[in-house]
């Protein structure tokens, strides 16, 4: 089946202490892109001429008029956008959100999101890619622990463009920091 795939999802992330060292590091590929992705793929393409099927959004209602791919979230932004929770249930492919969102705040099980930052994309003779990065900083009174990431975009409604359980979840300590890329490839 890889002799079919060039375009490839991969993620990253590092627990950085308070005092800027690395705690933990985990990398992998990602198997998670979901319905909505290519729904929305598909009403780029098709030049929003057809709404298509009804998708569900974040919020679990049906959307038929959703057609964008934004996830350059703001500071404190956690409805799209790289976002990080704590459910750890199985990717689906008709996943609509993640199971569990830690929303930004300081309150218990909540992390502040920074700002969403990008990569140029680069390429070589073969490969093309960029990288998405998000800061997650545990600014409430407890340990929290990461199980699960995901890309949301923004346009009419919320879409849920993929999600990932880690491998091992990511233990934020009290003032500690997931600093988490996304790596989108196409390949030929």
């Amino acid at each position: 089946m890889d002799k079919f795939l060039n375009m490839r999802l991969f993620y990253d992330y590092s627990v950085i202490s308070k005092a800027g060292e690395l705690i933990k590091y985990e990398a992998d590929e990602a198997h998670s892109f979901v319905q909505g992705f290519l729904l929305l793929l598909y009403r780029q393409w098709a030049s929003n001429s057809y709404a298509g099927p009804t998708m569900i959004v974040t919020s679990g209602s049906p959307d038929t008029s959703c057609d964008g791919f934004s996830l350059t979230a703001g500071v404190g932004i956690s409805y799209y956008g790289t976002q990080v929770g704590s459910g750890n249930t199985a990717t689906a492919i008709d996943d609509y959100s993640l199971e569990t969102l830690l929303v930004h705040g300081t309150g218990a099980n909540q992390v502040q999101y920074s700002a969403v930052s990008y990569t140029a994309p680069i390429s070589d003779v073969t490969t093309t890619r960029f990288t998405i990065t998000r800061d997650f900083t545990n600014g409430s009174g407890s340990s929290i622990d990461v199980n699960e990431i995901g890309l949301v975009s923004s346009s009419s409604g919320y879409v849920l463009l993929a999600r990932d359980i880690l491998t091992t979840p990511a233990t934020l300590g009290i003032g500690e920091k997931l600093v988490l890329n996304y790596t989108i490839q196409t390949e030929i």
